[in-house]
């Protein structure tokens, strides 16, 4: 069998063909990757905000209750706001949220008590976890993460929320 001039022609177009079909969806694969990484880390980056927030706002609250306050005003204090409350809807793990709402409740329960009791250390304590918790996330791999963080480390499609 012989191959002529225009079957050799028409095979070298459809081999081209192919090659720029191939190399155009590459690249629609890389912009979509791309993209895809640009959101996780603009995630990550707010979650990192979230968690310097929550620290503040342990330090500063764990400074106020400290003070002779009455019920409302430590209510008030311990209250997470609005903003940084939605943030850490949005961002934080559940294992964050969980020590943030402990160390909400033993300083309730250490004012309530005398300030011999050891209700007062049980509430430093929380202050240390809530900060041991967010080190974790930040910096250990093995920390629970949010869906959408796993998955950026894993570098793998993430799951639908």
């Amino acid at each position: 069998m012989h191959i002529t001039g225009q079957e050799l022609a028409l095979a070298s177009l459809a081999v081209a063909a192919i090659s720029v079909v191939a190399g155009s969806a590459n690249v629609r694969s890389a912009n979509r990757n791309q993209r895809r990484l640009a959101h996780l880390e603009r995630i990550s980056d707010r979650q990192i905000d979230t968690y310097v927030e929550l620290l503040r706002w342990a330090g500063g609250t764990q400074e106020a209750v400290h003070r002779e306050l009455g019920m409302l005003a430590l209510i008030e204090a311990l209250k997470l706001p609005d903003d940084l409350k939605l943030q850490s809807e949005a961002f934080a793990s559940d294992l964050v949220r969980q020590r943030v709402r402990e160390f909400q409740d033993a300083w309730y329960k250490a004012h309530q008590k005398s300030k011999d009791d050891g209700e007062y250390e049980a509430a430093s304590k929380a202050s240390e976890r809530i900060r041991d918790a967010v080190r974790a996330e930040l910096i250990d791999e093995s920390a629970p993460r949010p869906a959408l963080l796993r998955a950026k480390r894993d570098h793998r499609r993430p799951d639908p929320l």
